[in-house]
């Protein structure tokens, strides 16, 4: 019996097949088709993750917290990190105006919310994500608070969980393509 190693590191024996499959070969594969890699340090990988997990949740809470903003767009993070594709959609019933299928809308929505609704402000408190570089595609779950909501006194706040859908661009720029607004656990006076 032959030794299994020896087609492990690429090397054909009398009885494998002509053309062994050799790590030398996988170079050329997409990334993606090979992601336990042993070219690959996982600690080297887990490193980029968890920073690149960091950095879209920087993102986020400064993306999120836009719509303190008089104009948002204006901003050089939304110009820069939202898609051209952007969507937002909300199961909140106190802002069903949170549904749009562009960034322009979505922010015109956001002032009309704000000038009925002077005192509304958000801040973002807590962030967490998933991140897969393979496919590109990455959310970050977050809450959040909101001030200024209708028929609330003024130092009322209501709690919310948003989710904050990013993938990658080809020339590998992340930007946010969707945001889903979710109703949260109550209130807070």
């Amino acid at each position: 019996m032959e030794d299994s190693s020896k087609l492990l590191l690429g090397q054909a024996t009398s009885s494998s097949p002509a053309s062994p499959i050799r790590f030398e070969d996988l170079e050329d594969v997409p990334e993606e088709r090979h992601k336990s890699s042993p070219h690959k340090d996982p600690s080297v990988e887990q490193a980029k993750d968890e920073a690149l997990s960091k950095e879209l949740q920087y993102l986020s809470k400064i993306m999120m917290e836009l719509l303190n903003e008089e104009d948002p767009l204006s901003q050089p993070h939304a110009r820069k990190y939202l898609a051209d594709t952007y969507k937002s959609e909300s199961s909140i019933a106190e802002t069903p105006n949170l549904k749009a299928e562009s960034s322009s809308s979505h922010f015109a929505n956001v002032a009309a919310y704000r000038k009925q609704n002077p005192k509304y402000r958000i801040e973002v408190y807590n962030t967490t994500a998933h991140v897969n570089r393979y496919t590109g595609r990455a959310m970050v779950w977050m809450t959040l608070r909101a001030w200024g909501l209708p028929g609330l006194p003024d130092d009322a706040s209501r709690e919310s969980v948003c989710a904050i859908h990013w993938k990658k661009q080809a020339g590998g720029l992340w930007v946010l393509f969707r945001t889903t607004g979710l109703r949260g656990g109550g209130f807070y006076c």
